[in-house]
């Protein structure tokens, strides 16, 4: 009898017998051939012999419990996989296809993503998820350390020791406005102190967006606001900034820039020169604002609507030096044109470096 024919019985057999049932395999090898299926429902995997599946089969999971999903001692080699309800892995994955998970939680314990022990996610063999269905890595972070939780696709540097806490990583797209979302986002909790994020994504995440029109937004409050000190390297697909404790979820939207240039610098010593930001053909956007942060995310200035006198003073209390200027450094602006679409923003540094009068 074909093989393929033995495996559909197999299934019957242990989706009927109850619940949180277990395929295992002590011994021997269960090959499944192209174009086929196996479903697993209610019912985990445990492989200590061989199980390979060819890279047009699928595995379903479904209706699974928590904690249900695969083990074993030896590598599973899968094919494609529908994931329809909390999954646990708790041994080597190597996917040739993709893994489209419709409902409930993956969660990888102590394994890696992107290549480590699910082999290769790459374009054309990736994990997918709608809904609220999510990615979940437990990690340890220490102060001062890159740490790559799982090979998600995130890297995160705090600058305290947070012991473990939970990443998780999406494939919903957001809505901000006019302005949508890339296919991928990331969840973490608050942070007490600035953490440097490298944020990576996948050509196929882009949702059809314009890479060199993106934008690094974090979730504050229930509403998405750009970060600023963002960096990007499209060549890698990948975004690196410092977020604060406030924002809890990040994720890349489209950002319609202003046709607008904003000043990388000015002076203010009192010279009668460049004193002031100055922001040519401001008095055509009469409903703008201005937004001045330092490095850590502290808002230092603000404006609505800003009018040219910006002289680098500081309304924050954090900042205490003489007739409260701040001291010279590189600072970082978010400018709105009109401040009702805050899709529609220039961000970037601004430098202030007072020269001695002469």
């Amino acid at each position: 009898m074909p093989l393929k024919y033995i495996i559909g019985i197999f299934i019957i057999i242990i989706c009927t017998t109850g619940y949180s049932q277990s395929l295992v395999i002590n011994s021997g090898s269960i090959s499944m051939k192209d174009s086929t299926c196996l479903t697993l429902s209610k019912t985990s995997l445990i492989n200590n012999g061989s199980f390979e599946a060819g890279d047009s089969t699928t595995i379903i999971i479904n209706e699974a419990d928590s904690g249900m999903g695969f083990s074993g001692s030896s590598e599973i080699i899968a094919g494609n996989m529908t994931i329809e309800s909390n999954f646990s892995l708790n041994t080597i994955l190597d996917l040739k296809g993709n893994i489209t998970m419709s409902s409930g939680l993956f969660t990888l314990n102590n394994n890696m993503l992107l290549g480590g022990e699910i082999l290769g996610e790459r374009e054309e063999s990736r994990i997918t998820s709608n809904g609220s269905a999510e990615i979940i890595k437990e990690t340890t972070l220490e102060a001062n350390q890159a740490i790559n939780p799982g090979n998600i696709g995130i890297i995160v540097t705090p600058t305290a020791n947070y012991g473990q806490i939970e990443i998780r990583r999406g494939h919903q797209s957001f809505l901000n406005g006019s302005s949508l979302s890339i296919n991928r986002y990331y969840s973490f909790p608050a942070f007490d102190e600035s953490t440097q994020v490298q944020f990576t994504y996948l050509d196929a995440d882009l949702n059809g967006l314009n890479e060199k029109s993106l934008v690094l937004m974090g979730e504050l409050q229930n509403s998405w606001v750009p970060i600023t000190n963002t960096s990007a390297d499209l060549v890698n697909n990948s975004y690196t900034t410092t977020i604060d404790q406030a924002v809890t979820r990040i994720s890349l939207f489209k950002g319609e820039l202003a046709d607008i240039e904003v000043p990388t610098g000015f002076s203010p010593n009192s010279d009668g020169v460049n004193d002031l930001f100055v922001i040519p053909g401001i008095e055509n956007f009469t409903n703008n604002r201005l937004i001045i942060f330092n490095q850590w995310g502290d808002v230092l200035f603000t404006a609505s609507p800003y009018r040219n006198n910006w002289g680098g003073e500081s309304e924050s209390k954090i900042i205490k030096t003489d007739e409260m200027i701040l001291p010279d450094g590189t600072y970082f602006f978010v400018f709105y044109p009109d401040k009702y679409y805050s899709q529609n923003f220039k961000s970037g540094p601004v430098e202030i470096k007072t020269e001695e009068k002469q």
